[in-house]
């Protein structure tokens, strides 16, 4: 998970990953958190 540095990847590139990475990461739970607010309301 270390960022690597490379020559090329400008601050967009790295960004644009971070972000694909995050919601990869959060939209199962955001989509779990939603699932569970429904089912109780």
């Amino acid at each position: 998970m270390t960022p690597v540095r490379r020559p090329g990847t400008g601050r967009r590139a790295f960004f644009f990953s971070r972000t694909k990475d995050f919601l990869k990461a959060g939209f199962p739970l955001l989509t779990w958190s939603a699932l569970q607010v429904l089912s109780f309301s």
